[in-house]
């Protein structure tokens, strides 16, 4: 009678102390295959967050240099043309100056104006207005009457500068946040593509200009 007991026991206490084992184990390996998985995706998350953040950054330096060319890009052939439409040389330097003025009264007024919560749809609007005049700016040349030409440039280079100032005043702050502690280095080389943007422009609009004529430069 014992030997029945003992002989039906034993393999029944080993089965269970392996089925305990068992589970000790998978209770083991399940935070460890939780830990790899999280680590995993914490892993992609930042591949992920990093790729944006260069994408965010290479766009904005693409823009600042190309608002800078915008800028500066109608220097060395548009008082000719404009000559051409019996505009007088001081109005052709009206013409021209209107827009850095333009964009110093718009940064004075987005002190006061811009934020976090209208940043975005500032930066939105100057890509925009910039974008538009200038297209429009490259076909004013159609005009022949030497007062609409006239009105007509002064408009659209203003609002030119309305909108170059609201991205180079927004760009920044926008890209900031994306770039924790390194503050100096986005504005500095912000500013180094905008500059570089309107040393470049003069150059290259007269390239363009040559190949294609007035339009082509827009």
């Amino acid at each position: 009678m014992s030997s029945g007991v003992t002989a039906t026991t034993i393999p029944a206490i080993y089965g269970e102390q392996h089925r305990h084992q068992n589970g000790s184990d998978a209770a083991a390996d399940g935070p460890i295959e939780g830990t790899k998985r999280d680590n995993e995706r914490k892993c992609e998350r930042r591949s992920e967050g990093k790729g944006r953040r260069m994408m965010c950054l290479t766009s904005l330096v693409v823009l600042y240099l190309a608002e800078g060319i915008n800028v500066s890009a109608t220097g060395p052939f548009f008082p000719i043309e404009a000559m051409e439409k019996g505009v007088s040389q001081s109005m052709v330097g009206v013409i021209s100056a209107i827009t850095m003025f333009a964009m110093w009264l718009t940064s004075i007024t987005l002190l006061f104006l811009a934020s976090d919560r209208n940043k975005r749809p500032l930066f939105y609007f100057g890509l925009f207005t910039s974008a538009a005049t200038c297209i429009l700016f490259g076909e004013l040349q159609r005009i022949s009457d030497t007062h609409l030409f006239i009105a007509s440039c002064l408009a659209t280079r203003f609002l030119m500068g309305v909108g170059c100032a609201c991205i180079w005043a927004t760009g920044a702050p926008i890209l900031i946040p994306l770039f924790p502690g390194k503050a100096g280095k986005i504005f500095g080389l912000l500013e180094f593509c905008a500059g570089f943007g309107q040393m470049a422009g003069p150059p290259f609009g007269s390239l363009l200009f040559s190949i294609g004529g007035y339009s082509l430069p827009f």
